[in-house]
């Protein structure tokens, strides 16, 4: 989905509401899954995968289901460059057979990315920004370290409105990882992006696991209120 034309004067700063009302979902026959989407955006494409690693202690379990996102990712790219924070995560990955990966910080360490291709089409950000201590400076920084090498940016992020955390809160808890800083929705994510200088251009509301898993009352409701889904992804111009 993408916001009306208007709605951009808001994002940045042009207009104020402290009451504006935005329509970010419609019905939908089709519940997207988080892999599939990102894996149909990336295809044929060159990529960076940042925090491609995931957890160290579940690749191996998401290997063997199909969902380990860097793997599906190297299925279908042109060119897929791994890069993640965690060196003892980027070892295991190599050991596995995986060349194209790199322990180093996308802040600090251009020369060294850019080393393996000079331009990409596309830097995916899978569950990484709710992680950042401060998003802006963070996006700001790589955008204008990058602006000239990358075209797009694929977020793909934790929703605040997921229906699991609408149902924590009636039962008086917090569901939730406890590395997280912050909770996102599709205007304050944008938001945050045309601060840091990039363009959104869509949005959708995914599940992270693919529908099959799901009941078939979840699926209803699913479709029919796709903002309860517990993933957005959402793409922007560099």
């Amino acid at each position: 989905m993408k916001f009306d034309d208007c709605i951009y004067k808001y994002l940045q700063g042009k207009n104020l509401s402290t009451g504006k009302k935005i329509r970010i979902s419609y019905s939908e026959e089709e519940i997207l899954d988080r892999t599939t989407l990102l894996v149909n955006i990336v295809r044929g494409k060159k990529i960076i995968d940042l925090g491609c690693a995931d957890h160290l202690e579940v690749i191996d379990l998401k290997i063997r289901s199909n969902t380990w996102l860097h793997k599906r990712l190297c299925e279908v790219a042109e060119f897929c460059f791994g890069i993640d924070i965690n060196e003892k995560a980027i070892e295991y990955i190599k050991s596995l057979g995986y060349k194209n990966v790199f322990y180093c910080d996308i802040l600090k360490d251009k020369e060294l990315i850019l080393t393996q291709n000079k331009n990409y089409d596309i830097l995916v950000a899978g569950e990484v920004l709710e992680h950042i201590d401060n998003p802006v400076s963070f996006l700001k920084t790589l955008r204008e370290l990058y602006k000239e090498n990358i075209v797009y940016l694929l977020i793909s992020i934790p929703n605040a409105f997921a229906i699991k955390n609408f149902v924590s809160v009636l039962n008086h808890l917090e569901f939730i990882n406890t590395d997280y800083r912050y909770w996102f929705t599709p205007y304050t994510l944008a938001k945050i992006l045309v601060i840091s200088g990039f363009t959104p251009i869509e949005f959708w509301f995914v599940n992270y696991y693919e529908p099959p898993q799901r009941r078939f009352y979840s699926r209803i409701l699913f479709k029919s209120k796709p903002a309860f889904r517990d993933t957005i992804v959402m793409i922007s111009k560099f």
